[in-house]
């Protein structure tokens, strides 16, 4: 069980480094200026996602690798966890991170009458995020697993997890030793619906963005409009709040926007505005070019939430500078390579992990598809990219104040006593895509039937 073996691995290393005497308070910034560094994980290793738990700092990374088999040109993605005592991770132990250890086969995309042009293998980004008192939990994608006699998928055709990788305590109603398809529950079918009709193109839920309120779990699954869900530990929605601000994203109107890493919690005691809020980052890409010579261009901005329902957006930053391999006609100059990935993706960026050490800011990302890196800088470095960005709520509409099941008895929407609990986090918010709301309890039960997928099987596992 992946808890289990993960916690032991964690125990053991943290005694190791109590003998060494080698663990370390949170990291503090030399210089007092930002730094953005490279990190050594592993070959290949990108969109790392960091957090500081008991002394040690945890990331999880991803490589990935395409291969053309017949018709379909196939991503195959493997994940990571890895440990270290340096938030800059000088040394590390790493091992695969696979919750279900090899125990899941996943859909096809496609269909019986053709067969997908692009289809993807494997566990995709998994961002940690702390849950004081509980532990560190990983949100992340994957393809559903293929049940009944198609091994194709339905609708959503990709989706998000959540599952606790350590936990302080055993037990308990937020134990989650195996991994939990999120969905949005009775709000489904206000998102997978236009003017009535579905969507033509397939669902693919991405970006899940947690964040924990009031001992409660939120997920943003929209950034514009601002759509957040109180989930229970089933991974089901079942509480939304909606708001928009559409003079803060009036910039990016014309951009398709997705999310990023998991919120986290500033307290008014390390913020500049004198206001206890919520850290989030979304990001766009600009696309140009055609064919192979085709290049997606990313850009990242922080945005400020209210820390109580409805959750407004209350500011957003000026554009977040990150670094990569950007292509030139002197290629050895640009340090650019392809890695093991066809697309062009020196110009690609995405922020995977956010967390609050102390006085400092990690933002953890992926550069070009090939590096893992870390950009940190204080808490006012940041707030200083939100200059000309007052703090201010109140142009953000309310559309939806907190339907589907009320709050807790003793919860307010307005904010309990004691304020938020934090959350150290690391992680990518759901755009409009997402997943049936329910699977039947004979469908949780059915076990997938292997002997229609052999050949299926076969053909992947030549790939490797």
């Amino acid at each position: 069980m992946l808890i289990r073996r993960l916690a032991t691995w964690v125990a053991l290393g943290v005694a190791a480094l109590l003998v060494l005497g080698s663990l370390v308070p949170a990291a503090e910034l030399q210089g007092g200026s930002p730094s953005d560094v490279l990190l050594d994980l592993g070959p290949y290793f990108f969109n790392p996602s960091i957090v500081r738990h008991r002394g040690v700092y945890l990331s999880t990374a991803r490589t990935a690798h395409m291969k053309r088999i017949d018709r379909t040109n196939w991503w195959f993605n493997e994940a990571y966890i890895c440990m270290s005592t340096s938030s800059t991770f000088k040394s590390v132990s790493c091992r695969k991170f696979d919750p279900w250890q090899g125990r899941f086969q996943e859909c096809l995309w496609g269909n019986e009458r053709k067969v997908a042009d692009v289809d993807t293998q494997g566990v995709e980004d998994p961002k940690l995020f702390v849950w004081p008192g509980k532990g560190v939990y990983a949100v992340f994608g994957r393809k559903p697993e293929a049940l009944g006699a198609s091994p194709y998928c339905k609708d959503p055709i990709f989706v998000q997890f959540v599952v606790q990788v350590v936990a302080e305590e055993p037990g308990g109603e937020w134990s989650i030793p195996r991994p939990t398809e999120l969905k949005p529950g009775v709000f489904a079918e206000q998102l997978y619906k236009r003017d009535g009709k579905r969507h033509a193109e397939p669902i693919k839920e991405k970006n899940w963005m947690p964040f924990v309120w009031q001992e409660q779990l939120m997920m943003v699954h929209s950034v514009f409009p601002h759509r957040v869900f109180r989930v229970n530990s089933s991974g089901i929605a079942v509480q939304q709040f909606v708001t928009s601000s559409p003079d803060l994203f009036a910039p990016y109107k014309d951009e398709d926007i997705h999310g990023g890493p998991p919120l986290v919690f500033v307290p008014a005691a390390a913020s500049n505005t004198g206001q206890a809020y919520y850290l989030g980052v979304f990001h766009f890409f600009q696309t140009f070019g055609e064919g192979i010579n085709k290049v997606k261009v990313y850009h990242h901005y922080a945005y400020r939430v209210e820390a109580a329902p409805p959750f407004r957006v209350c500011g957003v930053s000026s554009e977040v500078q990150l670094v990569t391999r950007k292509r030139s006609a002197d290629k050895q100059a640009s340090g650019w390579t392809h890695q093991r990935i066809w697309k062009d993706t020196s110009q690609t960026a995405y922020i995977s992990g956010l967390f609050l050490d102390g006085a400092t800011l990690h933002m953890s990302y992926g550069s070009s598809d090939i590096d893992a890196r870390l950009l940190s800088m204080s808490v006012a470095d940041m707030e200083a990219l939100f200059a000309g960005s007052s703090w201010d709520c109140s142009g953000a509409q309310v559309l939806d104040s907190g339907s589907g099941e009320p709050l807790p008895e003793g919860l307010l929407a307005g904010g309990a006593a004691g304020g938020p609990q934090q959350l150290s986090a690391a992680g990518r918010s759901g755009g409009f895509g997402g997943g049936v709301a329910r699977r039947t309890e004979y469908h949780r039960m059915h076990r997938h039937r292997r002997s229609h997928h052999r050949d299926h099987k076969n053909m992947l596992r030549l790939a490797h």
